[in-house]
Formats: C-alpha cells, structure tokens, sequence
C-alpha cells in the first residue's frame, strides 16, 4: 500500500516537470519566430530617419499645431462625410498647398464634437501689430510684472534649467517709460541695465533698447490692452507726442550714485549732433585715406584683440556713465505666481499683448492648464516658444497647480479628523 500511495505521488512531480519543459521550449520557439519576422535595426533606423526627415512642418487646420507627418491626415475625407465640420476649422494650408488635420482632432470631430485644443476654443493669441517688433528687454520695461528667474546650464548637455523659485515682482511701468529719453530717429538706441536694485552691481538683463519703439507700444498696450486698463496704467498723451524729453538720467554704480543724481544728466541731443559731425569727419578723412591702405594694417581680427585685463561687462569707464539703470520692480513686495492669476499675461506682453486668457465658462470645451501649454507652444505661431523664460515659467506654474491639486484633499481630511483649520496646516 505504501509503494502505490509513493508512486502515486511521484507522477503528478514528473508531469509537472515536462510541462514545464514543453512550455519553455514553446515560448522558445515563439520567440524565434517574432525575430524573423522583425525588419533588420539599419532599417529601422532609416525609416525613423525618414519619419522625422522633414520635421514638425504641417499645421492642423484645427488646432492650429504644428505635427510630423505621420501624425496628421488630408481634411477632404472627413468633410466630404460631414460638411458641418467647416465651421470649426481655419482654413490653414501648410505643405503641398493642403489642409491638414491631426489625428487628436479628428477623433473629436468625427464624434461632432469640439477638440479641447481647437483654435475656436478660445485658444489663439492676440494678433500682433506690425510695429510691435521688440527685443527681450522691450518687453521687460512694458510689463507690469517682473519674473526673476535664475537659469543656469546643467553640467552635461549644456542645457538650461531653472535653479529655484520664481520672483514675480509687480513693476511701475509708467515711471519706467518716463525715464527713457526721447530721440528724433526712431532707429536711435540706448544700453539699459535691467536689475533687481540699482544698488547691484550686477544686472538681470542688458541689452540696447529703442524708447520711440517702447514708447509706441507703451501706447498701444494701453489703449487696447484689457489687463493695462484693470491695472489702472495710463500715460500722458502729450508727453508721448512730444520729442522735446531728451534729456536722461544715468546710474553710475561704481561711484555709488543714485538715480535722483542730477550730476548724470546729458543732453541726448547734443551727443548725436557731434556724433553725425564726427561720422562726416571720419569719413572724409576715410576717402582720404584710401590711397596710403595697406593690407597689413587693415588685416585686424575682430573679437580676438580682448585680454584678460578687460573688464567684465567690457564697458569702459566714460561708456559706463552712459548706460541707464532701471529697477521698475524695487520697492515693491513680490506676490505668488499661484495666487496672482493674470501673473503670466502681465509679465510677457510681447505674447499676450495685455490680453485675457479666457476661463473655462467662455469656452465650448474645459481645458485644463497642461493642455493650454501644449496649444500655445506648438502653435504655428512661436512667439511662446521662442521665450525660453516663459517656458520655465509655465513649467513652475503647471507644478504649483500640480501639487495643490493633490494637496487639497489630505488637508480636507486632516481637517476633518483632527479639526485643524487650513490656514494654521499651510502656516
């Protein structure tokens, strides 16, 4: 009896053995045939080379985003089956003359409904006058918020990343463009120091700046920008009309002066008078010149003739004394990118334009703030994309919305339990 019950048990042992086997040799011989059936890795190297050979260069007629190729389909197929879908699109031709169309887009519409990020959404940007042409520091001077970010670039890669907290500093936009001079050619341009304090010897940003440009776009802002109008910003009409305001004020800040100094103040006037007299001298003197050339004293490197012995902003002492330093933002106490909810329109209007974003109770379909910087970053039009400090602001932003999204209902449920208001759980 004990040898049947023993080799009783032995058998379902060995059978499991050989289950195991032939399941191993079948998983083995499967694994076999896949591998046949896959291309070569060169050819699929090349087709993805071929996928991404044109780049992202067709625009959805709906979104109005650019895609690869193999992301977007022709328009004709959905409107010959449903015409009403016409109503919803742009009318965008990009690549061979053609209304393309995303196949996000399309799965919305063959359901006749509206995508999310459907330029009929409310997701456009302002249309920009031709005249609104201005540089990174334009725009700062423009704006009624500061965003100070510290970008630094990463060891590897040399890519840029953002290095903590974002300041948003509100900014006295009238006095700065009051403190820019006046001059009677619009193409005249001025160095600017953009900086936290004028007390700093180191500045945000630096760059020439043209005022009749700002001052015109000051102008336009105002009158048909709605974030301006709520912010109360008005300026004075004559003294934009008027070129007679050259005179400037100058901060030295190796002497330790202030702005108020009255001892930096030059007419602007008179320096572009001498420097037309000197341009004429020179050139005189250059086609008098053109006789005695040598090749050997024309022969001078550019670039190159800089020493360590320059100093670090390559300025020198009389060119110092003619940069103007601004601070639009001291004095002021910084408020939270969260809690400031025009804070992204307000600190770049050389892409809003001093508009409104509108809220999910103006649109056809809700859309969260992740789509939105989506949309306006693959947009045909790449005033957004070309920022980068607006692409950093958008990420801290969509992070800070990110986190109180999940925060809320711990503190709803410590609230609950342990009767701790939210205010003495965030303090």
């Amino acid at each position: 009896m004990k040898c049947k019950r023993a080799s009783e048990s032995s058998q379902p042992s060995t059978l499991s053995i050989e289950a195991k086997q032939k399941k191993r040799l079948n998983a083995k011989e499967y694994r076999k045939q896949k591998r046949s059936e896959f291309e070569p890795l060169q050819s699929l190297i090349s087709q993805f080379h071929d996928i991404v050979s044109q780049g992202p260069l067709y625009i959805c007629t709906c979104c109005d985003q650019l895609w690869y190729k193999h992301s977007v389909i022709p328009v004709t197929t959905l409107i010959e089956n449903n015409p009403d879908v016409r109503k919803r699109l742009l009318n965008t031709k990009s690549v061979n003359n053609m209304e393309w169309l995303c196949k996000t887009c399309n799965k919305y519409l063959k359901n006749n409904k509206v995508p999310p990020c459907a330029a009929i959404n409310g997701l456009q940007f302002p249309e920009k006058p031709s005249f609104f042409d201005l540089n990174e520091l334009e725009c700062r001077l423009l704006a009624p918020r500061l965003a100070f970010q510290k970008l630094m670039q990463a060891p590897r890669g040399r890519q840029l990343k953002i290095n903590g907290n974002i300041v948003n500093v509100p900014a006295d936009v009238v006095n700065t463009v009051n403190m820019l001079p006046r001059f009677p050619n619009e193409t005249s341009t001025i160095k600017v120091n953009l900086k936290r304090r004028l007390q700093y010897k180191s500045s945000a940003l630096s760059l020439n700046v043209r005022p009749n440009k700002v001052a015109e776009a000051a102008k336009w802002l105002v009158n048909n920008g709605n974030l301006y109008k709520d912010e109360g910003i008005t300026f004075n009409d004559t003294w934009l009309e008027d070129n007679s305001n050259t005179r400037m004020l100058f901060d030295d800040s190796d002497n330790d002066q202030t702005s108020e100094g009255s001892e930096n103040v030059v007419n602007c006037n008179a320096e572009i008078l001498n420097c037309d007299t000197e341009c004429k001298i020179q050139q005189s003197s250059a086609c008098d010149d053109d006789e005695h050339w040598s090749e050997d004293l024309a022969e001078i490197p550019a670039g190159i003739t800089d020493t360590m012995l320059t100093s670090p902003d390559f300025v020198t002492d009389n060119e110092r004394q003619h940069i103007l330093n601004v601070a639009p933002g001291e004095g002021n106490r910084p408020m939270s990118i969260f809690r400031d909810k025009y804070s992204e329109e307000l600190a770049y209007p050389g892409i809003f334009l001093g508009q409104k974003r509108p809220d999910n109770t103006n649109r056809l379909t809700k859309v969260h703030y992740s789509e939105i910087c989506k949309s306006e970053l693959r947009r045909s039009d790449r005033r957004a994309a070309m920022c980068v400090e607006n692409i950093f602001f958008k990420t801290k932003l969509h992070k800070l919305l990110e986190n109180s999204f999940h925060l809320d209902p711990l503190l709803l449920r410590q609230f609950t339990v342990h009767k701790v208001t939210l205010n003495k759980k965030l303090l």
